[in-house]
This record gives C-alpha cells, structure tokens and sequence, in this order.
C-alpha cells in the first residue's frame, strides 16, 4: 500500500516552506507563529483503533541537524471522526502534545507549549509507519522547548560524566580495557562511541557484562518476531558503562492473526458477489500491528446476482414498434444485505404492448386534405395498471369530409332566407360535422311566414310568451318550409298577473299569506289570454307583528265558551245580579159601611230599593286549551263559571244596598157612597202615592265600560180597602180601574196593589287572556293566544 493512496492532508495553516526559512524563526520574538513542518511516522496506525502515535521531522539539512532536530520525537494522542464529504474516508486529529529529546544515553521529555497539529483522511484500514504527514502549529514554541530539552539533556550528561569520574579516582585497580582514550589524551575525557556506534565509558576499570533483553524485531512480511537481546557493561555499582546493538537470539514465533469478513467484491463483469476476508497481525502483547487487504476466501463459491424490474430503473418507449421495454438491475443480497451488481439495463426480450386510447380525446379537422383524425392517448398496461405515455396526438384512424345541408339561416328583420351548408364525416357513432353552418354565397329566397297552431309559445322561466311562425319560401310555386315552427323575435308579450280574481291564503301557523293570481297575456290580434288558473304568486308575505294586548270576552246571558290554543291560564271578573226591593204595609181597625159592609183600610209607604250585586276578582285562573267553560249570567239568578279544574258562583245582590222609602204621616180616609164602592179620599188626587226607594249601586266592567247588577226601585206607597162579607168586593188601586174577583181574604197577592217597577239589572263574567296581534297582508288582524 502506497502513502499516496491512503492519505489525504488538511492544512490546517496556510504557511509553508522549506525547513531553513522554519529555522530561521529561533530568536525571533514568540510570537503565535503558525506554520507547516514536515514530519514522518515512526510507528503504524491501526484506523480508529491506534491512539498514541510517534513521529520525528523529515527533509533535515545541516542546520537543522546540527540544532538537535534530529534527535526530537514528536509524542501524540489521535481522535477519529467520519469525513461527511466522503464516507468512505475516516478523518484522523493527532495532538502532538509532547517532545522527547535523546542525547547519548539520555534521554529526556517536556509537555509542548504550544501542542502541534496534524489532520488528515485515510480510506483504509492502516497507515504504515514512514508515512509523511504535516504538523501545523506555533513552531516558536516548539523551538523553544527543543531548546529547554536540549539543556535538560546537556545536564543529565554531565551529572553522569561526574559520577564516573568519582568513581575512577577511588577505585583499586586500574582498568586493563583495550580502549583507547579520546583524542584529547586528557585522562577522564569521554569518547561517546567506537568503531560500531556503541557508547563506551573509557575510564572505566571494573566493569562486567550482561545480555539484556531488547524490544522483539517483528517482520510482518514474513508474518513472524524475532526476540533480542544486547550486550549491556555495567560498573562496579551497577551503571552502565555500554550497551550493545539488540540482536537476535535466534529462532523466531509466529504472529498472532485473525480474520474478519470484509464487505464483499462487487463482481460486476461476472453478475455476482464475492465473499472476501482480511488478516490482522498482532505482536505478542496483543497489540495491532497490521491489517491486511481484503481477499477472495477459498472454497466459498460467489453468490449469483438476480435481475430485479421496475423502481428505480425506468422504461424505454419504442413508439415505431409500439413497445415499450422494461429496465432491470442485477441484485444479491448476502447476510440481510442486498448489494447492486450493475446499474440499469434494457431487457428487449421483456417489453408491453403500446396501446391507444381516444375515450378522453377530441378530433383533429384538416380541411386542407378533407379528413378529420381521431386522436388517442398511448399507454401501456403493467398488470392491471394504467400508464400513460402521452397527451392527446394524432392516430391512425381518419373518416372523409363531405358537405351536408342545414336549416336556412333566416333574417327577420331583412325578411330573406339564406340556404346554409357545412362539412359532416361518418365515425361508428354516426354522423358529426366538422364546422358550423354557413350560409351558401349569393343565394337568398324572400322569406314569407305563417302562424302555427298553437299560435303562442309560453316561457314561464322568462315570463314571456312568443308568437309562433313557420317560415318558408316559394320556388317555382312550390313552398318550402324553413325548419320547424319558431318564435318570431317581433312578437313577444310580457306575462301579467291578475290578483283580483283570486284569494289570497293566510297560514296563520307559518304567519305569512300566500297570494294566487292568474297569469295572462294581452296580444294584439287576441286581446287577453289566461294562461293559468289561480296559481300561487309571488313569495309568501309576512304577517306585521303589532304587539301583545289583552283579549277580553263579556257575558251578560248563560253561554259557554272553548278556552283557545296555547291558553292556559284566564283572568276573571265576576258581577252578581242587583236584587229586587221590599215594601211595607200598615193596618187600620175595621170598620162598616152604611151597608153594612165589613172593610179593612190599609196603606203603605215606599218600598226599600233593591241591593246591589256583590263583585269577584281571579287573576291566573288555570284552565286546559280546548276544553268548554259554562257561563251562567243575568237577572235574578246566580253568576257562576265552571271550569274542570274548579266552580266560581256569585248569588243575586250582597253589594251595595238600595235607599228606604218615604213614608205616609196623613190619615187615610175613606168614605161610603152607598153603592157599594169605598175609595180612599187622597187618592183622588194621588198625594197618597209615597216614592220608593233607589236600588243600590251597581258594579262597573272594565272589560266593556258598562254597569252591572243595578238594584231594582222600591215600589211606590199607597193605600186600598178591603171589603168582606160581599159576594162580590172590589179591589181597588190608586189611579187605575176596579178589578173585580173572588178570592180568598187570607191569600191576597199586595203586590198587585204595590207593583215593583222590575228595573234591576242582571249579573255579568268578564274573561280575560293575553294574545299577540298580527296584521295580515289584507289588513285583517290575526290573534294568538299566548301564556
């Protein structure tokens, strides 16, 4: 795997250039002087498994070389992230947020200043060590703290020169090694390595060796580790003095590995998927070393792939040879997964047949070539579904103009008759035509009309009726009719309506009246033609509400009445029949005639005037709807209603009572003529007739404004005489003739000689209720009886 295929930089600075212009920024002034240094990985990363990482800076010159950067490794924490632009690629962040410096046998770290950057995008699963990558960041800083590592490093190196000088002054025995002393020939001076690059201390006398176990040398080419060791000289105390190259022990392990299935190879040359697996290597502590490519597995045979019709491959329509082609893709599916083997293709051994459909389409007229060209939809049937292909275009089918006759055209107004023509064609549902009628060039008839039976035509829609004509014309003597009867457009007359013949209906449940009217024409030639009988006119119209009022009935005679609809409840009034006066009568000792006649002498004062009649009042009295009160009312009777729920009688009188009388203080006379007739001597000339008394007041009727139950006048006074012992008496009255009878003394009727004048007046029942009054559109009044 090449690093140019894998990886893919993000500068996350816009700064870059050769390391010497980077160089040149030591002492400068730190300011955050962001740029691109270059760098190489030392160790390999496992994509989004490896999280430390080590790298150490590539394309040194001298300069660089000779300031330590050479001797720097750079120490690293990575984070992962999906690259949203391509999902095929991993974004990998490295924070290089450590140094470490080797001088020697040394070796010191520092946590940077200020931390360097590196991102980039890798599509596949590992980045080999030695891939070159950018750090981008403060690069002052980074110098400043190699800086620092440099002077840690320089005093490590010194603390231990010391040590060991100490130590050579207070040994026993001089070393007899065979190596010789540094150039200077100062004797303590170090030379810091020998002919093979190994450190070696030379002033050391008492050493011993020992191997040392080193790191194992792993060869993933071979799939195998190596173990080693190093030769390690050590001092008397246990420092070291050398060490040696690590080399190997001898023999070799096995790297540990496992596989994984991979996604499988989309095999679209041969239409099926192969299944592939991928190797991953570890060393011996378990860690990632690699991860190998994906493989064809053996033994497993490819999964073929089917071909699948329809979304979202579309068709391809062939209206030359009316086909219309499916498309289909090549599909597998592998452990739930379904993969696309290849794109759409054309089948041209599946296709449906183009159909034509003219059900929702028109004709085309070409008068140029005398056809009309029936036009039709194309479709195709998948199943039981309909798809359209087009809009309306032209067909295969076509039918032949020819002229056909019409219906003259007639001017009225010009009275002329034009003959008219136009173009017709034959299709299977009969004739049609092509354009309208035209009337034929320079051909005209003079139009003559006669009237029709029936002579009018009745538009009730337009309330208007026509005079119906036919027209024709005359060639050569012969008439021609022009079409069927017609209205004429000269005649027309307006409908009129004649109310008063008819009778308006009130609906006094709706409140509204519903006119009638007779619909009629007035022509010129027939005067006035009915149309119609009373028929109904108009919109109905609404009863005028006037308001609520009270509706009263009186009754002076024993009646009955039905309570109305809806009333409920009734407000009474009842007056009592005035009663009649009384009279009094006084008696003289009796006496004889010169006859010898028994008399008696009686006289009588004014009668006491009669009382006046009681009066009763009842507001919301309950009664049902429709159900009949009896009344009963007049003279000398009781005044009573009675309802079902309940009776209300008023007896004659007990109001306001009648006057007394005058009285007579004179001595009545009365004198003996000898022929048997005896008279009161006053009552010659009437000063024995005393004036009754006035009867008592009435009671007044709202309900009608009259006066009720009047008591009657006392009778006026007056005297008789009585005889006895007669075969034949007479009866005599003030001012009137002598009537003359038999009966008995004992059973006298002194009525008839005080007659009572009867001119008292008889009870009454007021009813009253509440109704709402309406005026009807006649006028009338309507009244509903409400609650």
């Amino acid at each position: 795997m090449t690093n140019k295929s894998v990886i893919l930089s993000f500068a996350l600075a816009t700064i870059a250039g050769a390391f010497l212009s980077l160089f040149l920024f030591v002492g400068m002034t730190h300011a955050a002087t962001k740029a691109v240094l270059p760098i190489k990985t030392t160790l390999p990363i496992v994509i989004k498994e490896t999280k430390d990482a080590k790298s150490v800076v590539a394309e040194l010159n001298e300069e660089a070389r000779q300031f330590g950067l050479g001797n720097m490794t750079l120490v690293g924490t990575i984070e992962y992230a999906p690259y949203e632009d391509n999902p095929e690629f991993t974004i990998a962040r490295i924070k290089w947020r450590a140094a470490e410096y080797t001088a020697g046998d040394s070796g010191v770290s520092v946590e940077l200043t200020a931390p360097l950057q590196t991102e980039f995008a890798a599509n596949e699963s590992r980045v080999d060590a030695g891939t070159e990558l950018e750090a981008v960041g403060d690069l002052q800083s980074l110098l400043d703290d190699l800086t620092s590592l440099k002077d840690q490093a320089s005093k490590a190196t010194q603390g231990t020169a010391e040590k060991t000088e100490e130590k050579t002054e207070t040994s026993e025995t001089t070393s007899t090694s065979s190596l010789a002393p540094s150039s200077s020939g100062t004797s303590g001076s170090y030379d810091f390595s020998d002919d093979d690059g190994d450190f070696v201390n030379s002033d050391v006398t008492e050493t011993k060796q020992e191997w040392q176990e080193c790191s194992d040398r792993i060869a993933l080419e071979e799939g195998r580790y190596y173990p080693q060791q190093k030769l390690v000289t050590l001092d008397g105390e246990g420092n070291v003095v050398s060490m040696g190259a690590c080399e190997d022990k001898g023999g070799y392990e096995l790297l540990p590995t496992e596989t994984e299935m991979c996604t499988p190879f989309v095999d679209s040359a041969g239409s099926q998927l192969v299944l592939q697996e991928k190797t991953r290597w570890f060393d011996k502590d378990g860690n990632l070393l690699k991860v190998g490519d994906c493989v064809d597995i053996e033994g497993e045979d490819p999964i073929p792939a089917e071909k699948v019709y329809g979304d979202p491959c579309s068709v391809l329509n062939d209206f030359d040879a009316m086909r219309v082609y499916q498309s289909y893709r090549e599909m597998a599916n592998y452990d739930g997964v379904t993969y696309e083997v290849n794109s759409c293709h054309v089948d041209y051994d599946a296709y449906y047949q183009v159909l034509g459909d003219s059900s929702e389409c028109g004709v085309r007229h070409d008068f140029a070539n005398n056809l009309t060209i029936q036009q039709e939809r194309l479709y195709y049937m998948d199943a039981a579904t309909k798809t359209w292909l087009t809009l309306c275009q032209d067909s295969t089918t076509t039918y032949e103009h020819y002229a056909a006759s019409c219906d003259a055209l007639i001017d009225w107004d010009a009275g002329k008759v034009y003959p008219q023509s136009r173009i017709a064609y034959d299709t299977p549902d009969g004739t049609q035509y092509a354009n309208t009628c035209t009337p034929e060039t320079g051909v005209e008839y003079n139009l003559q009309t006669e009237y029709c039976t029936p002579k009018y035509d009745h538009d009730f829609n337009a309330a208007t009726s026509y005079a119906m004509a036919r027209a024709f014309y005359e060639i050569g003597g012969n008439r021609e009719y022009v079409g069927d009867c017609a209205r004429t457009p000269t005649e027309s007359f307006e409908h009129r309506y004649d109310m008063d013949v008819c009778t308006m209906v009130h609906d006094d449940d709706a409140l509204q009246t519903q006119l009638f009217a007779k619909t009629y024409i007035d022509t010129n030639d027939d005067g006035r033609i009915d149309l119609t009988d009373c028929q109904e006119y108009d919109l109905p119209k609404a009863y005028t509400y006037m308001g609520q009022v009270s509706k009263k009935m009186v009754f002076t005679v024993n009646d009955s009445w039905t309570v109305p609809d809806n009333v409920t409840n009734i407000s009474l009034i009842m007056i009592a029949s005035g009663s009649r006066s009384s009279y009094s009568c006084r008696w003289l000792p009796a006496g004889c005639d010169g006859q010898g006649y028994v008399f008696n002498n009686y006289f009588c004062d004014g009668g006491t005037g009669g009382f006046g009649g009681q009066i009763f009042e009842q507001q919301n009295v309950p009664v049902t709807p429709n159900e009949t009160i009896s009344i009963t009312a007049g003279k000398l009777q009781n005044t009573s209603i009675v309802t079902q729920a309940e009776t209300f009688s008023l007896s004659p009188g007990g109001g306001y009572p009648g006057r007394q009388g005058t009285q007579i203080f004179t001595e009545t006379c009365y004198a003996n003529y000898g022929d048997g007739n005896q008279k009161a001597v006053n009552c010659v000339d009437g000063t024995c007739k005393q004036t009754g008394g006035t009867g008592g007041n009435g009671q007044y009727l709202p309900a009608d404004g009259n006066t009720y139950g009047q008591g009657e006048t006392g009778a006026p006074g007056g005297t008789f005489i009585l005889k006895y012992n007669s075969p034949n008496y007479d009866y005599l009255i003030c001012n009137s003739t002598t009537v003359t009878g038999s009966p008995s003394a004992t059973t006298q009727d002194y009525s008839k000689a005080f007659p009572r004048p009867d001119n008292h007046t008889g009870g009454a029942v007021a009813i009253t209720y509440k109704v709402e009054q309406y005026r009807r559109f006649d006028g009338s009044i309507l009244e509903k009886p409400v609650n």
